[in-house]
C-alpha cells in the first residue's frame, strides 16, 4: 500500500520542543489514569465516593512503600560523616553539622554556604538542586567517579577524611538525588537499580572525554541516569551558565551513549522564562512536558558528534544565559542496566559584532504534530512504501549550512528537495541513503544514524521557494503506527542549521556593522508587548506576525524612524490574536530579525 500526501506549503520557521517526547507509563500513573477513567464513566455520586476511597488507599500504600531518597542520603551521611572529629555537633569540620535529625541535616546542606574560600569564590553551595558539579558536598565525596566533579587543590582533601571513601553506589545515589532536584521527601532515585548496576549487571559506561583548555572552552556533564532493561525515558534539565560576558560559541563536541535517541540543547530567551521551570531533572511524562515555551533550539545530536561552525558564525549566548538540556534514551538490552550520560565540550570566543548568528530550526510533518485521526499520519499494519510529502516556506531567505533528518525505526528513506516557485520539486539537496558523514551512498537509510549534509558555501533558500521533504516507511507489524513521542511511534522531521545572512561574505564587509536584533517583552504575554530596536541610520521599519502554520496574521504599518533606539507597543488582544505561538518579524531597511512570541489567555 502506498499513501502519498502532498500538502500546500507551510510558511514559517517552527521552533518548539514538541517533537521528541514520549508518554511515561508507571505504576503510579496507571492508578491515577485508571481512577480518572472510572470517574468519567461512572455518574453515580455514591459510586464515585467508593472508587475515590479505594484508589486513595492504593495510592497511599504505593507511596508509603517507597523509602524517601533523602532518607537514604541521610543514612550515608550519618554512617560515614557524622562521627567525632568530623561533622559532629561538638566541633563540626567546616562548621557543617551532619549529626542532627533528617530535617536538621537537610536544612544544613541545602543551598548553604561552605566555609572553604575557594568554594565560596566559585559560588558553590553545600548542595545546589540540579547542579552536582557546583555542590561542594558532592565534590568532596566524588572520589574521581566523575572527574569533572573532583575538587580543585584549594578546595581541600576528599571526604570522609582518614576513612575509606564512599562506595560508587553511595556516591551515585547522592549524585542522582542532587540531579533530580534534591528533594527532602519522595523517592526520585531507584537505589536498587544503582546497586544492581554495580553488582555485575551494569553496561560499560561512557568514557570521560578530555575537556577543552580553559582558555578555549568549558565542559558540561549530564548524568548518570540509570535505566533498567528495556526502559525508555526522557528528561529536561535547566542549567544556568556562569559567564560574565556575551560569547559566541563556535564549536560543540557532544558525547552520548550509543543507544541514545537524541540530545537537544536549547537556550531560554529570558531569566523569567527559565524561572517557570523547576530545578533538577524533569521527566517528560506527556505532551504538557513536551512543549517548553520561551526556548530556542541550539543544536540536535542523534549520536556522538562534533558541530564545528563555519568561520564567522556562532551561537550567541548572553551573559549568565540559561540552557535547557533534553535527553531521550532507551536501554535496548533485556538483561543489563544502563548508566546514561552526556558530555559537552563547548568552545567559544568573546562576542564580535561582525559574527553572524547561527540558528537551528525544524520542519515536521504533520504540522502541527498530531496522531491519527487528528492528522493523516497513519502507517497501516503490514504495509510497505508508505510515503508522506510536504512543502515548507520560510518567513525569510535562508542560508542553510546543515540538513539532517529524524524518524523512528520503521522509516526506510528520507529525501529533501528544493521547491520551485510553482510548487514542484527542484534539485535534490538531501539523500537519506548517504552515510552519516555524507561521503557516499550506502544504499539504505540508517534511521538511527541519519546522514548530516553540510553546505560550503551556504545553500540559498529563497522565502518564496522553500523546500519539499518526504519520507517512506515499511511497517512489518500487525499494528498500525501513527505520530507519537516514543520510539514505538513514528515521526518525520527535517532539521536545519542556517543563518539569515550569507556567511561567505564575512570578512569582506565592514566589521563596524552591528548584528540587527530587537527586544520582545514581556514574553509570554497576556496582552501588551513591547518591541524595542536600535537603528544605525534613518530607516523604514515594519513588523509582521505569523502563526505556527506560517500564515501571516498581522502586519504593523511601516513607518520611518530616525537613527537610535525606538520602542513600539502592540496589544495582542486588541489585534485579535488568539492564544498560541507566533513568529514576529521585524524589517528595517535591508535588515531582518525574527523572534518567537507566546500569547497566553
Amino acid at each position: 500500500m502506498i499513501a502519498i500526501t502532498v500538502h500546500p506549503p507551510k510558511k514559517g520557521l517552527h521552533t518548539n520542543a514538541g517533537l521528541f517526547y514520549r508518554i511515561k507509563n508507571t505504576t503510579f500513573n496507571y492508578f491515577v489514569n485508571l481512577y480518572a477513567s472510572i470517574i468519567i464513566f461512572l455518574n453515580l455520586s455514591s459510586m464515585r465516593k467508593l472508587i475515590t476511597a479505594f484508589f486513595a488507599f492504593l495510592l497511599v500504600g504505593y507511596v508509603s512503600a517507597q523509602n524517601s531518597t533523602f532518607t537514604e542520603v541521610y543514612t550515608i551521611l550519618q554512617t560515614n560523616c557524622a562521627s567525632a572529629a568530623c561533622h559532629d555537633a561538638a566541633s563540626p569540620a567546616g562548621n557543617l553539622n551532619l549529626s542532627g535529625t533528617e530535617t536538621d541535616v537537610y536544612n544544613a546542606i541545602l543551598n548553604t554556604n561552605p566555609t572553604n574560600p575557594a568554594a565560596v569564590a566559585a559560588d558553590y553551595k553545600q548542595v545546589i538542586p540540579g547542579y552536582p558539579e557546583r555542590s561542594f558536598l558532592m565534590r568532596k565525596i566524588n572520589n574521581d567517579l566523575y572527574p569533572i566533579i573532583d575538587p580543585d587543590v584549594a578546595e581541600g582533601t576528599l571526604m570522609p577524611q582518614n576513612q575509606p571513601a564512599l562506595t560508587n553506589n553511595e556516591i551515585d545515589l547522592i549524585n542522582s538525588w542532587i540531579l533530580f532536584g534534591a528533594p527532602q521527601n519522595g523517592t526520585v532515585v531507584d537505589k536498587q537499580l544503582i546497586d544492581d548496576y554495580y553488582n555485575g549487571q551494569g553496561m560499560v559506561p561512557l568514557s570521560h572525554p578530555a575537556p577543552p583548555d580553559t582558555s578555549e572552552g568549558m565542559q558540561f556533564h549530564l548524568g548518570g541516569i540509570f535505566l533498567g532493561p528495556l526502559d525508555e525515558k526522557e528528561f529536561h534539565l535547566k542549567y544556568q551558565l556562569q559567564i560574565p560576558d556575551t560569547i559566541e560559541v563556535t564549536r560543540i563536541e557532544t558525547f552520548i551513549n550509543g543507544t541514545s535517541h537524541h540530545f537537544i540543547l536549547y537556550t531560554y530567551d529570558s531569566e523569567a522564562s527559565a524561572n517557570t521551570q523547576p530545578e533538577g531533572l524533569r521527566e517528560v511524562t506527556g505532551f504538557t512536558d513536551a512543549f517548553i515555551s520561551g526556548t530556542e533550539f541550539v543544536a540536535v545530536w542523534q549520536y556522538t558528534d562534533n558541530i564545528d561552525l563555519p568561520t564567522g558564525t556562532g551561537y550567541i549566548w548572553e551573559q549568565d544565559i540559561y540552557l535547557d538540556q533534553n535527553y531521550h534514551i532507551k536501554n535496548y538490552t533485556s538483561d543489563s542496566i544502563m548508566k546514561a550520560e552526556v558530555y559537552m565540550n563547548v568552545y567559544y570566543e568573546k562576542r564580535q559584532p561582525e559574527t553572524i548568528e547561527m540558528f537551528t530550526d525544524l520542519i515536521f510533518y504533520p504540522n502541527p504534530p498530531a496522531p491519527y485521526p487528528f492528522s493523516d499520519f497513519l502507517i497501516p499494519a503490514n504495509s510497505t512504501g508508505v510515503k508522506f510529502s510536504d512543502s515548507f516556506l520560510p518567513v525569510t531567505d535562508l542560508y542553510v549550512w546543515q540538513i539532517t533528518s529524524h524518524t523512528h525505526s520503521r522509516s526506510v528513506d528520507f529525501d529533501v528537495f528544493q521547491r520551485n516557485p510553482n510548487g514542484t520539486k527542484g534539485a535534490q539537496i538531501y539523500e537519506g541513503f548517504y552515510n552519516t558523514d555524507y561521503t557516499f551512498n550506502q544504499g539504505y537509510y540508517d534511521n538511527e544514524h541519519p546522514a548530516a549534509r553540510y553546505f560550503d558555501p551556504a545553500l540559498y533558500v529563497p522565502s518564496n521557494e522553500g523546500i519539499i521533504h518526504e519520507a517512506v516507511w515499511d511497517n512489518n507489524t500487525n499494528s498500525s503506527v501513527t505520530w507519537g513521542l516514543t520510539t514505538a511511534d513514528e515521526m518525520m522531521i527535517t532539521i536545519l542549521q542556517y543563518t539569515v545572512k550569507d556567511w561567505v561574505q564575512v570578512g569582506v564587509e565592514e566589521t563596524t556593522e552591528k548584528q540587527f536584533d530587537f527586544d520582545l517583552h514581556p514574553n509570554p504575554t497576556t496582552g501588551s508587548v513591547n518591541i524595542g530596536f536600535n537603528l544605525d541610520s534613518k530607516s523604514e521599519a515594519s513588523i509582521e506576525m505569523f502563526d505556527l502554520l506560517g500564515k501571516k496574521v498581522k502586519t504593523i504599518k511601516a513607518n520611518h524612524y530616525q537613527k537610535g533606539y525606538h520602542s513600539i507597543t502592540i496589544n495582542a488582544k486588541a489585534l485579535g490574536l488568539p492564544p498560541g505561538m507566533y513568529t514576529v518579524k521585524l524589517t528595517a531597511g535591508q535588515k531582518t530579525a525574527i523572534k518567537k512570541l507566546l500569547v497566553l489567555k
